[in-house]
């Protein structure tokens, strides 16, 4: 196969040819890269047939690379572990927890998930309205700089636990996750090596 025909190749699985669902298109991708949603949003604009739906049927959490991503909803087996799925309980040895600067007891934190928990069975809340209140519960300066760590501290913990999402949409919100069954991670790294090969290819062990 011909440089060209690789690329037109990769263009036309990737929705920039023809273009795709937007469900269709986080998966053939395995998530957008979502640091900025806005970016995100473009590269999704550009690529989707029905990208006026919004963030309807996707979520953005931290996935591949420890990275935040927008990927379908019913993905999320595929990229939340099973070990850890569900679990409130935070006496294991972390990244964060073993930082300097880290102010929660493996107790006040578990305090503090089942209140943010309680708080979205109800729907979605922005960030600042959770903060608030768990200050309003008692929480610290200190704890919450813990729990609400600019680069995600224990609400990317319950993210990537499986309790909850941010949403896709720009806006600064929470949500919970509906309730799923995590993939092994042997098969949920066997599918992504399958989509990468599909999608991404002709592609090399090496490109992967």
């Amino acid at each position: 196969m011909e440089l060209d025909g690789i690329r037109l190749r990769r263009l036309t699985k990737h929705g920039l040819v023809r273009p795709l669902d937007r469900l269709e298109a986080v998966r053939r991708l395995c998530g957008i890269q979502a640091q900025f949603t806005s970016c995100a949003a473009h590269a999704l604009r550009i690529r989707c047939s029905d990208w006026e739906a919004g963030g309807d049927g996707l979520v953005r959490n931290w996935s591949l690379r420890g990275t935040m991503h927008i990927f379908a909803e019913s993905d999320l087996p595929l990229f939340i572990r099973a070990e850890d799925y569900r679990k409130n309980d935070w006496d294991d040895k972390n990244f964060w927890n073993s930082r300097p600067d880290w102010a929660l007891t493996p107790a006040r934190q578990s305090f503090f998930t089942e209140l943010i928990m309680e708080a979205l069975a109800d729907g979605p809340r922005p960030r600042d309205e959770l903060r608030e209140l768990c200050r309003a519960a008692g929480m610290t300066e200190a704890e919450a700089g813990s729990m609400f760590h600019p680069s995600g501290g224990g609400i990317r913990q319950l993210c990537e636990r499986g309790f909850t999402n941010c949403s896709a949409d720009g806006k600064k919100q929470l949500r919970a996750a509906p309730l799923f069954e995590p993939l092994p991670e042997s098969e949920a790294k066997l599918e992504l090596v399958r989509r990468y090969f599909e999608y991404y290819g002709p592609a090399t062990l090496r490109d992967a």
